[in-house]
């Protein structure tokens, strides 16, 4: 059987017929899909081919007119017409006009990936709203339990701890003193009865300390780190840049002590000191003020003992600004009591 070369007058595409009956017949073109009738050409790409007019359409676009009747095509129109037909799905296992099935059409990529991917923003956008207004029903949900929770007990506590507190700040002159003088301390005091006592240390190279408190009061009274106290004597530039030949050996240790302290708090405040004869010799104690930060302003009296051939003791009573004018008889009483424990015995 013989064959024949047909050219689409749309695409221009050349392919081969089988059957050369063919010729003349209407067609659909095996690239483009468009209809058209078969006019056989020779090897040299002449012949058979039709002539055609061009013309130029008002834009300056060249079409051509054939001669066989057909209505003229542009380029931008045999796009179109290629576009059309890529979209266009062959129905499965049909035949084309040559006997064979038709040629598998190009996948194109789908449409619309901007409008998905909105969509999945959209959904992300809603996920995390409904996630963060959950986390906002459980927090508070949270805030309102401890909220009644420091409700109830306020209501259950508040009374007693606010009665607790009135009554802390009221102090009553003692009826009478007690006399601490423990068989293994180092210090002796007198003390209002009913007050709580204790002390510690003073063996084991442990440093002796003695504390008395009552109705938020203290009196906290701690011997001398010797080491401790060298270095801070360095720190500080010497013990003789104290020294005051009118003054008693404690005066030195008593200023030099209120350096340190200032340095590590600068919003300690203190007068002058002032002298009393206790069983250590002449002290020297200074009425102080501390603001402090986390358990509020306290005041009162900071005592330094020293012997220069016995013991050496700081010494603290404090309170609060508002007990202070019933603690200062209180506090003064008790300074001048203090003494060596068990000085008969030695």
């Amino acid at each position: 059987m013989s064959t024949i070369d047909a050219r689409c007058p749309k695409c221009k595409s050349v392919f081969r017929l089988k059957d050369a009956s063919l010729a003349g017949k209407k067609i659909k073109c095996r690239k483009c899909q468009a209809p058209f009738v078969v006019q056989p050409i020779t090897s040299g790409g002449g012949g058979a081919r039709r002539k055609t007019n061009s013309s130029v359409d008002p834009y300056g676009r060249e079409i051509s007119f054939s001669k066989t009747g057909e209505l003229p095509v542009s380029g931008r129109k045999i796009k179109k017409i290629q576009r059309v037909s890529e979209t266009e799905e062959p129905e499965a296992d049909e035949p084309d006009e040559f006997g064979q099935p038709a040629a598998p059409k190009r996948r194109l990529k789908p449409r619309g990936k901007k409008g998905k991917a909105k969509s999945a923003d959209k959904g992300k956008r809603k996920k995390k709203k409904a996630q963060t207004t959950k986390l906002q029903k459980i927090i508070a949900v949270a805030g309102g339990v401890v909220l009644l929770s420091l409700i109830i007990l306020g209501a259950v506590f508040g009374p007693s701890m606010a009665k607790r507190i009135a009554e802390s700040g009221k102090l009553v002159a003692p009826k009478q003193y007690l006399v601490y003088e423990p068989a293994d301390g180092e210090v002796m005091i007198e003390y209002p009865e009913g007050w709580d006592i204790s002390h510690g240390g003073g063996h084991s190279n442990k440093l002796f300390f003695l504390r008395i408190n009552h109705a938020g009061l203290e009196v906290f009274i701690v011997e001398f780190d010797p080491q401790k106290e060298a270095m801070n004597v360095a720190m500080t530039g010497g013990q003789s840049r104290f020294n005051n030949p009118d003054k008693a050996p404690s005066y030195a240790v008593h200023q030099r002590r209120l350096k340190e302290i200032q340095e590590s708090n600068t919003d300690f405040e203190e007068s002058p000191p002032k002298e009393m004869l206790t069983g250590f010799g002449i002290a020297q104690y200074s009425k102080f003020t501390d603001p402090g930060l986390i358990f509020g302003s306290t005041t009162g009296y900071r005592m330094t003992l020293y012997d220069p051939d016995g013991g050496k003791y700081n010494a603290y009573f404090r309170c609060s600004p508002k007990q202070f004018d019933t603690a200062k008889p209180i506090f003064e009483h008790m300074m001048g009591t203090i003494a060596p424990a068990n000085a008969d015995d030695a």
